[in-house]
């Protein structure tokens, strides 16, 4: 029976494979944790940016119309995983989706106005990324 002397480059080798090995294992675990299913309004948007973040905002302007009533707007998004950002410049409001947190962080918004009927209007979508590792 052979016996394995760890030392000098043996043990070199044997540390910077175990360091790489647990570090794949990191990197796998952090994906896999914080990455989410898609919601039906970013489910199968293109790989480009501009081409997912246009195709993001056609599908939003069409499910969301202007007049569509407020509770029906945010339960749905709600129910999608959208969390209010609350109000922002200009008099608009904004959701938010986080699709994924790493490597980058994808994330879909969406921008409306309150109505003083207790509807929507200017109704926008935005897909891309808010920075990377």
């Amino acid at each position: 029976m052979r016996r394995f002397n760890f030392s000098g480059k043996g043990l070199a080798i044997f540390a910077v494979g175990l360091v790489v090995g647990l570090g794949v294992a990191l990197a796998v675990a952090l994906w896999w944790t914080t990455s989410r299913p898609p919601s039906p309004l970013t489910a199968g948007l293109p790989s480009e940016w501009k081409a997912a973040s246009a195709q993001f905002d056609a599908r939003v302007r069409a499910r969301f119309p202007p007049a569509t009533p407020i509770p029906k707007f945010l339960s749905e998004l709600n129910a999608e995983g959208f969390e209010p950002t609350w109000f922002e410049a200009g008099g608009a409001y904004g959701l938010k989706r986080k699709e994924s947190d790493f490597p980058c962080v994808i994330v879909a918004r969406i921008h409306w106005r309150a109505e003083q009927d207790g509807t929507v209007s200017n109704v926008r979508g935005r897909y891309g990324e808010d920075g990377c590792l």
